[in-house]
């Protein structure tokens, strides 16, 4: 018997991954009234951001997404299907609304009850059903305009399994008399906000919306992990849903709808500020304009790769201004950051353990004395 024969039918059905392949992949910053936005806890024994506190989404799937294995490029219909199916499989929050022949669709969001979509969410995570065909015989269609691009992030060189992933920003209805998609809501600082539930230890083991402030001093402190890019995208929304107003405003005690149009302006500075040329950088920047602040943060795509480090190599610097080595090598122009840089610290067992955004310029003097103490103490030996 040949060693092709000895194989079970599963291993000559595995098909090899090809070396340096990048699997597409969509999420989705998911936020709600208040200016409260999802993370998700990924469970210890996963194989990727093991215990990370992410956004929903994940990898594009030949089985629900319509795209063959290997596909490339991939449509950006194709990655807006998947951050519709992740979501929903992921916190039963369904991003469709009602099908109209006459064009985009102003009708709420799809409603489902807890039963119905609990049992929908594993049957499409099992394969057991096609998640187009079954939101087409519920008569929905995925909020397209609801999703905004909101940079793309691709894996750096050297990591076990490689993504490009789209970030997409979807504002859940502001209004706490509106329905949520799951039917009811739950209530966070008396503000109604959707009920989202994990995915019962498949992949994540807590599903929870917060304060953007909160999730960031939360992995500033190492209470949490937030990967690059999580917490990149929460530093930048932070400086738009700032929470409820200040104490003592006039606002603190006004009506629910005088308070919907507060949270509703933060919404569209954010929205602004995602599609404005050139992209904001210090007023006192030592250094001209990068090419990069002439693309907007909908269009940013970021490969983060090492600029330095700090603390005798306890914390990196992370600059984000490529777009990954694949893009540079074809002469693409897409690009992503230069004005700011990722902090990264590390435990004692070389994991991920705190995480922060600043500035490049009120980082790069740190960098430059680490780098004459190392050539210091190299001459002494």
């Amino acid at each position: 018997m040949s060693k092709e024969q000895k194989r079970t039918g599963d291993e000559v059905k595995r098909k090899p991954r090809p070396s340096g392949r990048i699997y597409p992949a969509s999420r989705v910053p998911l936020t709600a009234f208040y200016g409260v936005v999802l993370l998700l806890r990924r469970v210890a024994e996963s194989r990727s951001f093991a215990s990370a506190y992410v956004f929903p989404g994940g990898q594009l799937d030949e089985f629900h997404d319509s795209m063959k294995d290997g596909q490339e490029p991939v449509e950006d219909s194709i990655y807006r299907w998947a951050a519709v199916r992740e979501t929903f499989e992921e916190t039963g929050i369904l991003l469709a609304r009602t099908k109209s022949n006459d064009g985009p669709s102003d009708a709420p969001l799809l409603q489902l009850t807890d039963n119905v979509a609990n049992a929908t969410r594993k049957r499409i995570h099992n394969r057991q059903e096609n998640f187009r065909e079954w939101l087409a015989s519920v008569g929905g269609v995925p909020d397209d305009a609801g999703l905004i691009p909101f940079t793309r992030w691709n894996t750096p060189l050297g990591m076990p399994k490689r993504f490009t992933t789209q970030m997409y920003l979807y504002m859940l209805p502001i209004s706490p008399t509106n329905s949520s998609p799951t039917g009811h809501a739950t209530t966070h600082n008396e503000v109604f906000v959707p009920k989202a539930t994990h995915d019962g230890g498949i992949e994540h083991n807590i599903a929870e919306f917060d304060d953007v402030s909160t999730w960031l001093a939360k992995a500033r402190a190492g209470e949490i992990i937030l990967f690059p890019p999580q917490a990149y995208l929460l530093h930048l929304m932070s400086e738009f849903l700032t929470g409820r107003p200040p104490q003592g405003s006039d606002e603190q005690h006004a009506s629910s709808e005088a308070e919907a149009t507060y949270y509703q302006a933060q919404r569209e500075a954010l929205i602004i500020f995602l599609n404005k040329k050139p992209t904001a950088r210090p007023a006192d920047a030592p250094y001209p304009p990068h090419p990069t602040a002439q693309i907007a943060w909908a269009e940013k795509v970021m490969s983060p790769k090492i600029l330095g480090k700090l603390d005798s190599g306890k914390r990196a610097v992370l600059e984000v201004s490529s777009p990954g080595p694949e893009l540079m090598k074809s002469g693409s122009k897409a690009g992503g950051d230069y004005d700011r840089v990722i902090l990264v610290e590390y435990g004692a067992d070389r994991k991920l353990s705190k995480v922060d955004v600043k500035w490049r310029q009120d980082v790069m003097g740190e960098l430059e004395r680490e780098k004459l103490a190392v050539r210091g103490e190299t001459a002494k030996l």
